[in-house]
């Protein structure tokens, strides 16, 4: 009876064993009931290609890769070993193992390209290797035209845009089509003055002959007195030389410091700095002014209608009277 016991138990566990084998197996994606060839190919790099990378071969899954190892410390190459696990799939002697680039996230897979002969590759042969260069280094060299030639557009419309902006910080936009309007108001009495021109070119044909003849006559005067001419150039050439030789430069760089002194007394002025700025921009002083000229008119004012209170003319001197004394003013606003 204990035996028994033994025996289920040693069964249960070669049965979860295998069970365990081969749903490992079959988690890695190998095919442990069909018969496996093993191929190997050597690589001078494989870009992120690793164990249990598929194996393809016209977009079916024909294998798996199982080893990736280095030749030589990895100065010899790369060695990587992958199962068929396909019976039908006929892989001749001159496939190649070429590493692609699946999707956009750079994962990695074996896709056998079969060659042309007739000889087919025995189990433990090794193939041609091959690596096509992955989607996002084929998508950069293609667009790397495209992404010149918009950059040299961008450059053309940012100076495009800059000519516009600096003529539009020149013109605002009613100035443009004041200048539009008046140009087109230019071009319309432009052909009304030729449309006039030509009615006077019509009708006094016989009078332009004659301004004709005296441009003539005028053209031949300054001819025969070419000499005088220049005499008369080279007196204006010298009156020019001694104006350019006046020290108008320090002049004028004199009245542009006189200028900015002035506006800097303003602009002290305009704080209330110094005196003036005082009477300009203080009214307290103004008030002061004026209370004390009133003051002073009232003083005025009592001393003419009573003289006694200030002047006395006594030889021996007197007392003043309570009387005469001043009374002191009440002070009005």
């Amino acid at each position: 009876m204990k035996k028994s016991k033994e025996l289920k138990v040693g069964i249960i566990v070669i049965a979860a064993l295998a069970a365990f084998y081969f749903g490992f197996n079959f988690l890695k994606g190998a095919d442990i009931f069909s018969e496996k060839r093993q191929f190997y190919v050597v690589y001078p790099r494989v870009d992120g290609l690793s164990v249990d990378n598929s194996v393809q071969y016209n977009g079916i899954k024909v294998g798996r890769v199982n080893s990736v190892d280095l030749i030589g410390g990895g100065s010899d190459g790369i060695l990587v070993g992958f199962e068929v696990t396909n019976d039908e799939l006929h892989v001749a002697d001159n496939s190649v193992a070429n590493i692609v680039s699946m999707d956009l996230f750079n994962s990695k897979a074996i896709v056998i390209e079969r060659g042309d002969s007739e000889i087919e590759a025995k189990s433990g042969d090794t193939l041609v290797s091959a690596i096509e260069a992955d989607l996002k280094t084929d998508i950069t060299k293609r667009l790397q035209p495209i992404q010149q030639k918009a950059e040299n557009l961008m450059l053309s419309i940012d100076s495009t845009i800059a000519v516009y902006k600096k003529i539009g910080e020149n013109l605002s936009h009613h100035d443009l089509d004041k200048t539009l309007n008046n140009l087109d108001a230019t071009l319309l009495s432009l052909s009304s003055a030729a449309n006039s021109i030509d009615d006077l070119a019509r009708n006094n044909s016989y009078k332009l002959e004659a301004v004709l003849d005296n441009v003539g006559s005028i053209t031949e005067n300054l001819r025969k007195n070419n000499d005088q001419l220049t005499e008369i150039f080279r007196n204006f050439s010298q009156i020019s030389d001694s104006i350019a030789a006046a020290d108008l430069v320090r002049t004028i760089n004199n009245a542009g410091d006189a200028m900015v002194q002035v506006a800097s007394v303003m602009e002290k002025i305009d704080k209330g700095e110094g005196t003036i700025g005082q009477l300009v921009n203080n009214d307290t002083l103004y008030y002061n002014l004026e209370e004390a000229s009133l003051e002073l008119d009232k003083l005025v004012e009592d001393i003419r209608l009573n003289p006694k209170r200030y002047i006395h003319f006594s030889v021996f001197g007197r007392k003043e009277k309570a009387a005469d004394k001043p009374k002191k003013k009440e002070r009005t606003e």
